[in-house]
């Protein structure tokens, strides 16, 4: 079966970057543009996606909430939720991390760390 990610961004250069490095390494993804799309999104379609690659700030439903209501409610059956943001304040990665986040991700993401997430 093949690996599915889920892209959860409001900036749409950012999504569709990530979404074309993504392709070029054959692995299917869909965009979502805010928390409560993503939460949607995996709870109508589950088992559908494997990562979730989680902007931190959201308009409606952030990143660090809606990765506390993916893993609190085990919406959609994925298996890793990876936080993406511009921001490398160490305070603001632990909070991804105490969200529930598997791990956290500097933009731009390159090839090399999306090898490193995807199985």
């Amino acid at each position: 079966m093949a690996t599915r990610v889920l892209i959860a961004d409001d900036d749409d250069f950012c999504a569709s970057t990530v979404q074309a490095l993504l392709s070029s390494l054959s692995i299917e993804s869909e965009i979502v543009t805010n928390g409560i799309e993503c939460c949607e999104k995996l709870e109508s379609e589950p088992g559908k996606f494997h990562i979730v690659l989680m902007d931190f700030w959201m308009p409606e439903m952030d990143g660090l909430e809606a990765t506390r209501c993916i893993k609190d409610l085990g919406l959609g059956q994925v298996n890793k939720v990876y936080g993406i943001t511009a921001d490398s304040d160490p305070e603001i990665i632990a909070k991804g991390r105490n969200s529930g986040m598997d791990d956290v991700f500097i933009k731009p993401l390159s090839i090399p760390t999306l090898r490193k997430i995807l199985p």
